[in-house]
């Protein structure tokens, strides 16, 4: 398109130094710098998961987490043989964990905590990423008010260890080839 032909409207118009026409409707916007955007959604969803951790006691699910993070390495090897690998790997990062930082309710369900801030920090990312820093603030935002996110960030379970990982590099992977080539947005 020849200089001064901008418009979408297909107007002839001067083009100013640095100006550009906005998107055309159904097209993909330009990538988006981050910034701290993530920084609200992880510290509101952190602050959400640690309000009250301690409480209640350890269900009946979480006293199986700590007690196979009280046992030895060995034993939690023994284990992977009747378990699923996720749930025996979990056993394996809480018995190193609980190690350094004891086991009390805070220090078990902890991991699940950071975890949960983690996938919100993700969440904003790929909302701004998608449509712009307001939908990824938002995005990250309301996953942190979701009660099944702070019910996940407070067991001593793998719940939010697994979300994690699978959201942040393989999702959003896929979502920014959609993106590139046009198919999400049309």
């Amino acid at each position: 398109m020849p200089r001064g032909y901008g418009c979408r409207h297909g107007t002839r118009h001067r083009s100013r130094p640095g100006h550009r026409s906005p998107p055309l409707p159904g097209t993909a916007r330009p990538a988006r710098r981050p910034g701290r955007l993530w920084l609200w959604p992880t510290a509101v969803t952190l602050l959400l998961a640690l309000y009250r951790i301690g409480e209640p006691l350890l269900g009946r699910d979480e006293l199986t987490s700590w007690d196979m993070a009280g046992r030895g390495t060995g034993q939690v090897l023994a284990t992977l043989r009747s378990v699923d690998a996720v749930v025996g790997t979990y056993y394996l990062l809480l018995h190193e964990r609980t190690g350094v930082f004891g086991n009390t309710p805070v220090a078990v369900r902890l991991p699940s905590a950071l975890a949960m801030a983690g996938t919100a920090a993700c969440v904003a990312l790929i909302g701004n990423r998608l449509f712009g820093r307001r939908a990824g603030l938002a995005g990250g935002l309301l996953f942190a008010l979701i009660p099944g996110v702070s019910r996940f960030a407070h067991e001593a379970r793998p719940y939010a260890l697994v979300i994690w990982p699978s959201l942040c590099p393989a999702y959003r992977r896929r979502l920014l080839r959609s993106v590139r080539r046009g198919a999400l947005l049309s």
